[in-house]
């Protein structure tokens, strides 16, 4: 009941422009926003990861008039001037040249698109869009290793026992996610690549549309890896080939240095941020810092996700407290 109360008193002041004396006086600062997917119409059913383009226009709007919003580069080699905002996307699906690259230039704002390279695997689709295809599309349960998981709220699969099948999956090395997929569609007779009415929700960009987006003087290119790995789980050498062939099929497709990375799902280890170091990458963006030790710390930059399972106002609330707790 509370927090029923608060948000519609923060919708209130949000709606009369006063929202702004609910937060610390901070005039310098520095914050990187992480969003993922821009559909035409906000998608929750499918995942948190999508966001509808009018709303993102509209949050760009609202952004550019409290921030400067800066590239990725500026704000991380020069320092912070005033209140900085920096814009990432994550996994680089078609819908970021078709939605969003779109809006960005309306309102003039750059942005660093995080590239995953599945085609370098033989797959234009990621094993989490994959699963999240299968479950929007058809609800059929699906057998993982002896285990039946069901889809539930909120698009999520989740066992009897209560285990959720994106966990189990996380942990899985690349043989196994393929063959998770194959299975997965052998059960359900449904197959997301064939879904090309919706290829925007889940194709990874070719490299012709990468080439495309690296033209806009708005638009930075990154390395989010191959097949959107957890690096906790990957030996020294499948974590070098992750680093080091993704970056050289985005250099050779956007024809552009990558500079930048983003941990797939926010893992990382020491020895990855190393092993990215020496890939040459200069700019390591995680989500939350992990416990790690100082050295590592000083190669990382956190983030703010933005998810469609907040409001419009929830996530701009969102900008503004983290912004005005910066430490």
């Amino acid at each position: 009941m509370f927090s029923s109360i608060t948000k519609y008193i923060r919708t209130i002041r949000y709606g009369l422009g006063l929202e702004m004396g609910m937060y610390a006086n901070r005039e310098k600062g520095d914050l990187i926003l992480m969003y993922h997917n821009i559909f035409p119409h906000s998608l929750p059913g499918l995942n948190v990861r999508n966001i509808g383009q009018r709303e993102f226009s509209e949050e760009l709007t609202y952004l550019s008039k409290r921030f400067r919003i800066v590239s990725l580069a500026e704000m991380m080699e020069t320092p912070a001037d005033g209140r900085r905002l920096a814009m990432t996307f994550d996994d680089g699906l078609a819908n970021n040249m078709k939605y969003a690259q779109r809006i960005l230039e309306q309102h003039r704002v750059p942005a660093t698109f995080f590239v995953c390279t599945a085609y370098l695997r033989g797959r234009s689709i990621l094993w989490p869009d994959h699963l999240a295809m299968t479950g929007f599309h058809t609800g059929q349960p699906i057998e993982w290793k002896g285990v039946t998981y069901r889809r539930r709220k909120a698009n999520r699969y989740i066992s009897d026992e209560g285990k959720r099948l994106t966990h189990v999956l996380m942990k899985e090395p690349w043989s196994e996610l393929q063959r998770f997929m194959d299975s997965s569609e052998e059960q359900t007779g449904y197959k997301p690549s064939d879904d090309t009415r919706h290829e925007y929700r889940w194709r990874v960009m070719r490299a012709e549309e990468v080439r495309i987006m690296a033209e806009s003087p708005f638009v930075e290119i990154g390395s989010h890896g191959i097949t959107h790995a957890n690096f906790s789980m990957l030996t020294h050498e499948e974590a070098r080939t992750e680093l080091a062939e993704s970056k050289s099929y985005l250099e050779s497709a956007s024809g552009t240095q990558i500079h930048s990375f983003a941990w797939p799902f926010g893992i990382y280890t020491s020895h990855a941020v190393q092993l990215a170091r020496e890939c040459g990458y200069t700019r390591q963006l995680a989500v939350a810092l992990r416990e790690q030790d100082a050295e590592t710390h000083s190669l990382l930059h956190p983030r703010t996700g933005l998810f469609n399972d907040r409001s419009w106002i929830e996530r701009m609330h969102l900008v503004n407290k983290t912004f005005a707790n910066l430490s």
